[in-house]
């Protein structure tokens, strides 16, 4: 089947945003007295939050600092921290506006499917110039369970369907992901998928993302293209 939607991640691929989403997280454990420096994550670990629900990072951080406040204070404080740096800042990934606009031009019908909070998507897509051109939008705040666990891509595709009244089935989207546990669930969708290799976390982690999964790899969001996206159908 050809490919007529192209369903985007968010964090990591369009923007830079692990150091925002770390630095916010140090401020919440300083709040109750604790910090990444009393047991540093090692850089696979890091590397495996890529993907994840925010809510799954937080009951992660709970167990492993020793945490005494409830999953629904601790994503609080974290919110009341992470949305204003993302207001002050946002790094745009090379090509990100570009490609997204290119693909919407080409036909292609384009929604985001985030684990991030509605309220941070919003921010980031009005920075970026891009927020009227995804059909649709799914958030972490409208799925139960996190990638790999392929809903929120399902999700996307039953939500475009809606909007748009054509009969697409999962063969006919391309996700586009930076991290391994979005190919999972891209797979687990039955979706083709590309995977995009983030520059700034292989400079601050030292590691890749095993991106090997997905049907066709790029170094650059700058790289995807018509014709690439055609290769893969």
């Amino acid at each position: 089947m050809n490919i007529k939607a192209v369903i985007f991640d968010m964090d990591d691929l369009l923007i830079n945003s692990h150091p925002t989403h770390m630095l916010a997280f140090e401020k919440v454990l300083n709040s109750y007295g604790r910090s990444f420096k009393d047991d540093p994550l090692s850089a696979q670990e890091e590397a495996g939050f890529f993907g994840m629900k925010v809510v799954e990072i937080v009951d992660l951080f709970k167990k492993r600092y020793n945490i005494i406040a409830t999953i629904e204070e601790f994503q609080a404080k974290y919110a009341q921290e992470v949305i204003p740096a993302f207001q002050n800042k946002i790094e745009e990934m090379p090509g990100a506006r570009e490609t997204v606009k290119s693909l919407n031009e080409s036909g292609y019908l384009l929604a985001l499917a985030s684990s991030a909070i509605r309220n941070k998507i919003d921010i980031i897509l009005k920075h970026l110039q891009i927020e009227s051109v995804f059909k649709t939008i799914v958030s972490g705040e409208d799925v139960s369970r996190g990638k790999p666990d392929p809903e929120i891509f399902l999700n996307a595709l039953e939500r475009l369907k809606e909007v748009t009244g054509q009969p697409l089935h999962s063969q006919e989207c391309l996700v586009i992901e930076d991290a391994a546990n979005g190919i999972e669930s891209a797979i687990n969708a039955k979706m083709k998928c590309i995977g995009v290799h983030n520059q700034p976390m292989y400079q601050h982690l030292g590691i890749k993302q095993d991106l090997s999964k997905a049907d066709f790899e790029v170094e650059s969001l700058e790289e995807i293209t018509p014709e690439i996206i055609n290769k893969i159908e």
